[in-house]
């Protein structure tokens, strides 16, 4: 009777303490013997599942903290990596997305990315968008874009802003509120074809998104991404890339509506704030760039075999190349 009520209470801890992926006992041969409540038979024995127990509890502890990840992409030669110090803590990954096999970083651990069908604004936005997809076994993310330089610590910025009610923090746009007056600045800049933002526009008229809804500036965002409202609203935001405009501060808040996403407002905007600097860089690929034709004006570039967007970058800008 008395080895029954014994398995009775193995049993009992086996259930509780399998929830908390602990190591169990696995018999009650030792009924008779300390300590008595884990059947274990000797000292020895005990001493050894305490330890085994701390190092579960230790695993668990550290399973229960978030991991935090931030990233950035560079794809497509645009511009060089900017390479910012960061204040490092522990628990905190950083990576670079690339489809530049050469790049390397002091402060990022280059990805990089697998072939693609996709132009190189879209493959980074692939990335940018979905979190979720790169890292599933991170549960906060923060994009930045390649000219941001932080402010603050980076544990310290998580702790600040993406606290447990925030899903999605951003800044708001500095100059506008409303996607139809992004879309107008657009393309009075020709950062986009009429092809690709006018339909977009007219869709959205067309199910009703209001005038003068806000307008987020998307080179800085802070994520739990693995949140079910934000990963589907993530998802719907690329798509609406892949289909429109590859500028994609015109089609994030539309979608975040859409699918009922808050959206947190980070202090100030995305130009002036207590967070991070906006840099901008004099040294970057022209949004007009056309690698074939680079390619035509200079011969020895295309016999050398390199990627003419790399050696305008590195190159053709300091050599005083023409690139149209």
């Amino acid at each position: 009777m008395r080895h029954q009520q014994h398995v009775g209470c193995i049993k009992k801890w086996r259930g509780r303490h399998q929830r908390l992926n602990m190591p169990v006992p696995h018999s009650c041969g030792g009924c008779h013997s300390a300590p008595k409540y884990l059947g274990i038979g000797n000292l020895g024995a005990a001493m050894s599942l305490a330890g085994r127990l701390k190092q579960s509890l230790l695993k668990l502890s550290y399973v229960r903290k978030p991991r935090r990840v931030v990233y950035t992409c560079m794809f497509g030669h645009s511009e060089k990596l900017s390479n910012f110090p960061m204040q490092r803590s522990p628990g905190i990954d950083f990576f670079c997305f690339t489809d530049d096999p050469h790049l390397n970083s002091t402060q990022w651990k280059i990805i990089q990315a697998p072939p693609s069908a996709l132009d190189p604004h879209r493959r980074s936005k692939s990335f940018k968008h979905r979190p979720h997809l790169a890292f599933p076994d991170h549960a906060e993310s923060l994009y930045l874009d390649n000219t941001i330089e932080l402010k603050l610590g980076v544990a310290e910025l998580f702790d600040l802003y993406l606290g447990s009610e925030v899903r999605l923090g951003a800044f708001r746009h500095e100059l506008r509120d409303c996607i139809y007056d992004e879309a107008d600045a657009v393309l009075a800049a020709a950062y986009d074809t009429r092809e690709c933002v006018l339909p977009q526009i007219e869709h959205y008229r067309r199910q009703s998104y209001p005038a003068h809804y806000g307008l987020n500036s998307m080179g800085f965002i802070l994520r739990r991404h693995n949140d079910h409202l934000v990963s589907a609203t993530m998802d719907a935001w690329h798509e609406e890339v892949l289909r429109f405009s590859k500028r994609d501060q015109i089609s994030f808040n539309y979608t975040a509506w859409k699918y009922k996403l808050p959206i947190t407002l980070l202090p100030g905007t995305i130009a002036d704030n207590p967070v991070m600097t906006w840099h901008h860089i004099a040294q970057r690929l022209p949004r007009d760039f056309d690698d074939d034709v680079y390619l035509a004006l200079h011969e020895d570039v295309r016999l050398a075999g390199v990627n003419p967007r790399w050696h305008f970058l590195h190159h053709g800008l300091a050599e005083g190349r023409v690139y149209k």
